[in-house]
Formats: C-alpha cells, structure tokens, sequence
C-alpha cells in the first residue's frame, strides 16, 4: 500500500516520522506513523544523555508503530538545534526541516485552535513532513562550516565596527565639528593618527602645520590638509565644557576600532586559506568583480555547490524564487519570496551593485532589462539570479568565466 505526497512521488505507508520541537535547554520529539498514529511524546534534555533517550525512543517507536524506516524533522529555533542536527547526521537517521512559518500556519489544522505547545507543535511537525511538507537537511561539514561560522563572525565585527564609526562621529561633533569635513576616508591611517594625538581644536594648534602634516604621511597632499585644518581649528565651535569626559570616550573608542580592524585582518586572512582547500574556488573568482570575500560568504551559506542538482535550488535557498497572487480574473504582481537565507540574498545583491558600477559582462544584461522597462530594483534582483546560475554552471562544467565566449547560455533576457 502507497500513500501520495504533494511531491507526486509515491512513499511507502510504513515510514514515519519523529517530529522534535527544540528548545534551549530540553527539545520533545514525538513519533509518528503515516496513519496519524502516534507515540507517548518524549521530553529530552540538550546534552549527550538526552540525545541517548531520544535514540531509544526512536528504535521503540519503529517497533511499537510498525515502521521500518524512520525519518526526524525539526523545526529551526535559533542555533539550539544545531548540537542535535549533528548527532541526528552522525547516527544515520534522515534529517529534515520544516519551515516556522509552516508550522505556525498549520497549527490550527491540528485541534482547531490557536494554542501552541512544546507537545503539540512536535506533533505537527511530524504531520507535515509526512506529507511532504518538509526538505532535506544537509549540515555544512568541513571547511564549508568553517566559512559559514568565520563569515558570521566577520558580519558580527563589521556591524560593531559601524557602531563604534557611529559614535566616532558623536563625539567628534561635538569636540571638533569642522575636522571630518576635510576627510573623504573616516577611518584612515592619517585621520585616527592625529586623532590620537590631538582631537579637539586647542592640541590641534599646538602641533603646528609641519606637526599634523607628519602625522598625515601624505606629501604635499598632506601639507595641504595640514593647513586646511589649522584654518578650521582656529574658528572651531567645539564644546567648551565636557572635554575630558568626551575625550576619555573618545581614545576607548580609538582602541575598539584598532581591535576590531586587527581581527579583522586575522578573519579575512583565514577565510582566504579557508578558500584554497576548495578546488572551484579559482574557477568561480574568474567571474568579474567577484572578490574573496564575498565568495566566502556565499560559500558559506550555500554550502558545497557540487551537491546541488540544479541552479533553481540555490535560487530558491536564497529566497529569490518568484511569487504571486492571483484569484480569478485578478492577477497579483509577481515578487520574491524572501524565505531563504538573507546574508545570501544580501551579499548577492550587493555584489550585482559593484558589477553594474564596474560596467562589465553584467550590466550588459542589467541595461538591456532596463531598456526594456524594468524598474532598476527588479533588474538588479534578476541579476542576481542570473549571477547564482553563471557560478552554478561553471562550477558544474569546471570551466572559467570567458567574458568574449559568454553566450545567450549564461547572459540571456530569459527572466520569469
């Protein structure tokens, strides 16, 4: 006897599945059979004991239900489902996700109310992954996680290294309000050196033109500023009272951003030694105004790309698969689903940005979809789909980007 899915495919009515809701300190699993019939739900902690427990409760639920082959679906809560993912993967069990917004859809369909429990939300994870409703799960393993984790880690520090930029400029408004106006670059070596030195107007005159221009290092371009600020330092409006507590403010801020661009340093160089143990990495940086770290990145959230099947997976993992709604004679406007990896989508897009401003093979296809009446957002998102399609060929052929041999293959107007 058979059972059919929504995937059209035929399953065999004596799988099942576990369904765990995680939580932070103890998950539940409960079991269940493609019938609808289940097993006395299970309470487990986070640790290696628990885990044990929800072996066991796997092997006696197969004997109890019947079942010979047994799958376990989780819903994703925070990171505290990822111990469990990789012992789950370890012990050969099939491992399955089933999206939040599903579950939090579907949870009136189970007893016609809107209550939410640990229990109850197990139990429809369960139900939907038996009906297809759930996808495979691969755990990044090897240097793939080691991207994933570094670049986060990296996108963590660049959000603390804005912050402190932020009340850089606070403190600086209010000390010496004229000083950044000079200075295309906020953070440059020559602006944190006199920075250190001297911020506020008064220690900026002590030092003199030759002074400031030494700590610049920039020659005559230099000498310039140097006597640009001497100029603005002797009109300056900054605050008179407060100096010393801003001051004080001022170099702990100093030292944060020489921390913060230090590890840096450390994090990018280690993504790029990350980056040599994967063997396609030279052939996806042949594509124009691609750098290092971007591919990283992706890498790390997209994982191997040789595991993929198709170029419309990747799509679809970076939530840029299309959408509408449309009833009747009324017909929505189409727009991209969002449920995927944002840090993907994002650094995605910003990477189409540079390539459109470096006018190379790309924007070719960015302006004649503009030409055509598309709106420049919509345009650039295309791209993007268009640029995880151009890497998903190449890395599946093993061949270079050749901007002179790019056919209709690659950059085509063929756009949903």
């Amino acid at each position: 006897m058979y059972s059919r899915v929504k995937s059209k495919r035929l399953v065999k009515v004596f799988e099942g599945v576990v369904g765990v809701d995680i939580g932070k300190y103890q998950h539940v699993a409960v079991a269940q059979r493609w019938d609808g019939n289940r097993m006395k739900p299970l309470v487990f902690e986070n640790n290696k004991d628990g885990f044990d427990r929800l072996h066991t409760y796997i092997c006696e639920s197969q004997n109890s239900l019947g079942i010979q082959k047994m799958r376990v679906a989780f819903e994703p809560t925070g990171h505290y489902w990822k111990a469990l993912a990789e012992w789950i993967n370890r012990v050969g069990f099939n491992l399955e996700m089933v999206q939040p917004a599903h579950t939090h859809k579907a949870k009136e369909l189970e007893d016609n109310s809107p209550g939410k429990t640990d229990f109850k939300d197990a139990g429809v994870i369960a139900d939907l992954a038996l009906q297809g409703k759930s996808r495979k799960f691969i755990i990044p393993e090897g240097v793939f996680a080691e991207l994933r984790y570094l670049t986060h880690f990296r996108q963590e520090l660049v959000i603390d290294l804005n912050r402190h930029i932020n009340q850089l400029h606070q403190v600086m408004d209010n000390l010496f309000p004229e000083l950044f106006s000079l200075f295309n670059h906020h953070i440059g070596k020559g602006l944190l050196n006199l920075l250190q030195q001297a911020a506020v107007p008064e220690k900026v005159l002590a030092l003199g033109q030759a002074g400031i221009a030494g700590l610049l290092k920039r020659g005559r371009t230099g000498a310039k500023r140097a006597e640009a600020i001497m100029e603005v330092a002797c009109k300056s409006v900054g605050v008179k009272h407060g100096k010393l507590s801003l001051e004080m403010k001022l170099k702990h801020l100093l030292k944060q951003l020489e921390l913060i661009n230090r590890q840096l340093e450390q994090i990018e160089k280690q993504i790029k030694t990350y980056l040599q143990q994967i063997p396609y990495t030279n052939v996806i940086l042949s594509i124009p105004n691609l750098g290092e770290i971007t591919l990283a990145i992706l890498l790390g959230e997209m994982g191997d790309l040789r595991r993929y099947h198709s170029a419309e997976q990747i799509v679809k993992l970076a939530g840029l698969n299309l959408y509408e709604i449309s009833s009747g004679q009324q017909h929505g406007k189409k727009r991209i689903s969002k449920r995927g990896r944002p840090l993907l989508r994002q650094m995605l897009y910003l990477s189409c940005l540079r390539m459109i401003q470096a006018k190379g093979r790309f924007y070719i296809f960015y302006q004649r979809l503009v030409n055509k009446g598309r709106p420049k957002t919509v345009a650039v998102v295309a791209m993007t789909c268009k640029l995880l399609r151009v890497m998903f060929a190449l890395v599946r052929d093993n061949k270079l980007f050749n901007e002179e041999q790019v056919g209709e293959e690659l950059i085509s107007l063929q756009v949903a």
